[in-house]
């Protein structure tokens, strides 16, 4: 494998890492919002 496509990988890994970030924080919120949402109406 030449460094190009190397880096490129490295380059995509990083990508998709960062878009899994996004996604877990998005998750995170709405189990924030739904647990509170639970807490106002019990």
């Amino acid at each position: 494998m030449d460094k190009v496509s190397l880096t490129a990988v490295m380059n995509q890994i990083r990508s998709m890492s960062s878009e899994l970030g996004s996604y877990y924080n998005i998750v995170l919120n709405r189990q924030d919002f739904t647990e509170n949402l639970i807490n106002v109406l019990e």
